[in-house]
């Protein structure tokens, strides 16, 4: 089944399904939706996208008709929106990280804070998917609603994977430093064959919304989500809009911050950054 067929039978995540062709961006279309009063559980998906957008600026390539692209809608309550929209985020990477392993059979961890990454028997990690999440203001301009975007590499040719990553370095801003990034990688190059995109499709949708169910009723997915993050014990830097620090990735904090130990023994702890394996 190709994308533009597929629709859920069952639940609410996915019920109102928006199929697009090709779009700039799903985030874009979602925040345009939430805005004039779709749905929590409303979800656009795109066979291509030409301005994809990552975190700290980044643009996310995706060559047409070979990745999953799409983006959900959730309307947390205002009194606790923040808490809901960080346990929302570790919902979707831990139904994205399962949903990949149980349908292509390849073993994935997340990249603190949203990254999905596989380690070839090399050692090297590669980067398969990335997810952004974007907050729509209500006519309050308050936080009204909150739109997840993702974007997974699933059946892109090996051969078209250094388009994705024409090089590993990028700026955040014009004045700090160049880092390295992780190179791209695909479904379909890990396990050698294609894999099904709408069969993948239904089970994170199926995936997300039992997790986050589960979150409605209380439940703080944050051991969960813990246990799937690579590279904690090991030597990181963490980049900042501001500064680049090095240091071990301890842990995570209540509220998925991340805990690094630096070379001086003080812990500095993160809501947002970058991490890398730090080469020694």
């Amino acid at each position: 089944m190709n994308l533009a067929q597929y629709q859920r039978s069952t639940g609410w995540l996915g019920a109102d399904l928006r199929y697009v062709a090709r779009t700039a961006s799903t985030n874009t279309l979602l925040l345009d939706a939430g805005a004039r009063g779709a749905r929590e559980g409303t979800v656009v998906v795109a066979d291509e996208q030409t301005a994809g957008r990552g975190r700290l600026r980044r643009q996310w390539h995706a060559p047409a008709g070979v990745c999953l692209l799409l983006s959900l809608l959730l309307r947390p309550p205002v009194e606790a929106f923040a808490a809901y929209a960080t346990r929302a985020m570790q919902v979707c990477g831990l139904a994205l990280a399962e949903s990949v392993s149980l349908v292509s059979g390849i073993p994935v961890w997340l990249k603190w804070p949203n990254d999905l990454i596989v380690q070839r028997a090399s050692g090297d990690w590669y980067k398969v998917a990335g997810m952004l999440s974007e907050v729509g203001l209500d006519t309050r301009r308050q936080p009204g609603f909150l739109v997840i975007g993702i974007g997974l590499n699933v059946n892109v040719s090996p051969d078209d994977l250094p388009q994705l990553t024409p090089g590993t370095t990028f700026h955040v801003q014009a004045d700090t430093l160049p880092v390295k990034g992780l190179l791209a990688s695909s479904l379909l190059a890990e396990c050698g064959h294609p894999v099904d995109r709408a069969r993948l499709l239904d089970r994170f949708l199926s995936e997300a919304e039992s997790l986050y169910t589960q979150v409605q009723a209380g439940w703080d997915p944050l051991s969960r989500w813990a246990s799937r993050l690579a590279w904690l014990g090991q030597e990181v830097q963490v980049l900042t809009p501001t500064a680049t620090l090095y240091g071990v990735a301890e842990g995570v904090e209540t509220g998925g911050a991340l805990r690094l130990r630096l070379a001086d023994g003080t812990r500095q702890c993160f809501q947002a950054g970058d991490v890398s394996l730090r080469n020694l």
